[in-house]
């Protein structure tokens, strides 16, 4: 029983030394939901669990390495374990950064063509011809359009 309570302890003291990146990390990852929020979409879950898995491959062969180990030190069963956890763990918190990100990325830069139909008249009845102006009322270019080789 000491062991377990040793074991929890140790966890305990390790996650109050990493709460600053903790808490950089949860931000992050609101601020990206928030930013993301209109075009968050299921469908681009499979990109961003693809991002974390090529994030969790190079974790498990880079953190043995930067621990002084090497991969032939990983030959005990609790060691490979340990390894794959962090490896996974990291693996889960890029895929859950990558999702907004992705799906950010994915938007479309404009909205449909159909959001800018403009809505016909429905009455026949025409503005007075302005002074000076014979005829039906004038049309108005937008600004911008060519007309006769020349932009008006």
């Amino acid at each position: 029983m000491h062991e377990i309570w040793l074991a929890l302890n140790m966890v305990y003291e390790l996650a109050l030394s990493a709460l600053p990146l903790v808490a950089v990390v949860v931000g992050s990852w609101l601020a990206l939901m928030w930013a993301a929020r209109d075009g968050l979409s299921a469908r681009h879950i499979p990109l961003a669990l693809g991002v974390g898995m090529l994030a969790a491959v190079v974790a498990a062969l880079a953190v043995p390495p930067l621990t002084g180990a090497s991969l032939a030190d990983r030959g005990y069963g609790l060691d490979g374990a340990s390894l794959a956890a962090v490896a996974l763990g990291l693996g889960a918190v890029v895929a859950l950064l990558a999702w907004p990100v992705v799906c950010l990325l994915r938007q479309p830069a404009l909205p449909p063509v159909h959001a800018y139909r403009v809505q016909r008249r429905t009455t026949s009845a025409r503005p007075p011809a302005a002074a000076g102006h014979a005829g039906p009322w004038p049309r108005v270019r937008p600004p911008g359009r060519r007309q006769n080789g020349v932009f008006h």
